[in-house]
């Protein structure tokens, strides 16, 4: 091989023994190669000059078809290069357009959440109309001691749990702590005919809140 002061080459020798498009192709990949010029030098007043020269070399080129891909492989390996590139653009610009779409849903979901959520804690407590003194006198006027337990002398107080909603409706009616089946099912019929209350608010806005109201049952009631 042949290479100019301009950097130029050519293949001044070809192995006989292979074939021309071989040659060919190793002409092709030298001249792609980015080849260094050789220099020789002289002295002049100690100084050496450079000026550039031909150059000529000996490469050796091995076509190995067990290491090398055909050109159709070639062509299939810049198709899915390419195409991976596109995918990943595509996913890169994907990943920012649902950016608000996602805050959107989580915000809704957040929303969602706080609808349901339950608290038992509030800054203002669920308010019976009229207050504690409604509320007593609503139990007393509609409460009924049913009579298998004044015959059995059963008496005592049921707890029952229930959730004033954000918009005072009652809900989720349960006996927390019982005494006989039949004063169980009364408390809870008390419950379900409660009106409206005054819902809970936690930070100024209406929340679920958990109550507990206690049911007396005394005989002469």
């Amino acid at each position: 091989m042949d290479v100019d002061s301009g950097g130029n080459v050519d293949l001044i020798e070809k192995d006989d023994k292979v074939s021309d498009v071989l040659n060919d192709e190793t002409l092709r990949l030298l001249k792609e190669l980015q080849w260094i010029l050789g220099y020789e030098s002289d002295g002049i007043m100690e100084k050496r000059a450079r000026r550039g020269m031909r150059a000529y070399c000996n490469v050796e080129v091995t076509f190995d078809p067990t290491q090398m891909k055909s050109n159709l492989e070639v062509l299939n390996d810049k198709k899915q290069k390419k195409q991976k590139q596109i995918e990943a653009a595509k996913q890169y610009e994907e990943s920012f357009a649902p950016i608000s779409e996602k805050i959107e849903y989580n915000l809704a979901s957040k929303e969602s959440e706080d609808d349901d959520k339950i608290y038992d804690n509030v800054q203002e407590v669920p308010q019976f109309p009229g207050g504690r003194a409604g509320l007593a006198q609503f139990i007393s006027q509609n409460l009924r001691y049913p009579i298998s337990a004044q015959e059995n002398g059963v008496s005592g107080t049921v707890f029952v749990g229930f959730v004033v909603r954000k918009d005072g409706t009652i809900s989720d009616g349960k006996i927390i702590r019982g005494r006989h089946s039949d004063l169980n099912k009364e408390a809870l019929r008390i419950v379900k005919m409660l009106p409206k209350f005054k819902p809970g608010k936690l930070n100024g806005k209406p929340v679920n809140v958990r109550f507990t109201l206690p049911i007396n049952f005394r005989m002469g009631n």
